[in-house]
């Protein structure tokens, strides 16, 4: 009876990978009629910060919007797992790869809608940073603010990376994106991660955002619910096509040197890196233990005494113990190794359970 359940479970298995691969097969002619090139089995590992990562089943680059929609509601109408990607950071691709579609967004246009006059800014958050007289970022480089100039509101491709939009726009005169200045992200990753720097967050310029999803729509800016490192993306799974992003036509040489600070604390920081690892402590969680800081970093770093703990390839970063570097062709499982000490360490020592920043993708 035994041996009769294990097969009909393997028939089962068989059949299921058969259908799968049809889905497959089927995906991918509907994407050559679309004028979209596809690969088979593509090595994720150039496509990630990270560099770790197994083979795609499927793999395109989409140049515009048309291309993005295209590839995203033919994926759902198949029942395709598919995963849109941009600049490749906060994810960890397993070893095995991803059995499905990953869609590389290479979308790139934007545009300048219209000026108008300054209007209260969307804040999704309190200010999350509260700089320190000896940061090596200067009081008054944190005080820069162009608030009370006029208004320009830009529709951007959600592919675009923030830092080369922001440098196409301090040509424009435009301000907004300084802040953001180093951070491997994409239009469409910003919005989706809410991302922050200094004390600003994504999410506070954010206008209206076109999205897909089996359907594509508008939505406005409270539709996202915007919170620390999230969005309400992260549980409806809809993409980001464009997005209107309310910037300022302010001082562009200030900007200019606001952002060129940002973009050297953010280089010091480890490169061959899914970004930062976990969520920082929440203010509760600082006082209870008596911690100067709520930075993650600094946990890992000086009470947990995690700094610099190897396994494999990958390293606990030495420049800064909230990231865990590749250093030497770290596998994904070195660094999801590394993860899980840090996890078990801070329950077992101090009852914390630690959230990750960074998305696993694939089978861990």
């Amino acid at each position: 009876m035994q041996l009769r359940r294990v097969a009909v479970k393997g028939r089962k298995l068989f059949r299921a990978i058969i259908l799968d691969m049809q889905k497959i097969n089927i995906l991918e002619k509907e994407l050559y009629l679309a004028s979209i090139d596809v690969k088979r089995n593509e090595s994720l590992i150039p496509h990630t910060t990270m560099k770790v990562g197994g083979n795609a089943d499927l793999f395109a680059v989409t140049h515009n919007i048309q291309q993005l929609e295209t590839a995203v509601n033919s994926s759902l109408k198949l029942d395709v797992p598919f995963l849109v990607v941009g600049n490749g950071s906060n994810i960890i691709v397993s070893d095995s790869g991803y059995k499905g579609f990953v869609i590389l967004n290479n979308t790139h246009d934007y545009k300048i809608l219209r000026d108008s006059k300054s209007v209260e800014k969307n804040r999704c958050m309190d200010s999350r940073f509260k700089p320190l007289d000896n940061d090596y970022l200067s009081v008054s480089a944190f005080q820069y603010s162009d608030e009370g100039r006029d208004d320009v509101v830009i529709c951007a491709d959600s592919g675009l990376k923030i830092n080369v939009l922001m440098t196409k726009l301090f040509k424009k005169g435009i301000t907004g994106l300084e802040w953001f200045s180093g951070i491997p992200a994409t239009v469409g990753g910003a919005i989706y991660m809410n991302i922050h720097g200094g004390c600003h967050y994504f999410g506070d310029i954010v206008e209206k955002t076109l999205l897909t999803y089996g359907v594509s729509k508008e939505v406005e800016h409270d539709y996202f619910r915007f919170g620390y490192d999230w969005s309400i993306l992260h549980q409806t799974g809809e993409i980001v096509l464009q997005a209107n992003l309310r910037l300022k036509k302010g001082d562009v040489q200030k900007a200019k040197k606001l952002a060129n600070r940002w973009l050297i604390k953010k280089s010091q920081q480890p490169q061959r890196s899914a970004g930062c690892i976990f969520h920082n402590l929440t203010k509760a969680e600082q006082v209870h233990l008596n911690l100067p800081t709520p930075s993650i970093g600094y946990l890992i770093d000086n009470v947990l005494n995690l700094k610099g703990v190897r396994c494999g390839g990958a390293i606990i970063s030495e420049k800064h113990a909230a990231f865990i570097e590749n250093q030497n062709n770290a596998s994904a499982n070195d660094i999801i190794q590394l993860i899980n000490l840090v996890k078990e360490k801070a329950k077992n020592q101090l009852g914390l359970n630690l959230k990750t920043e960074v998305k696993l993708i694939g089978n861990f």
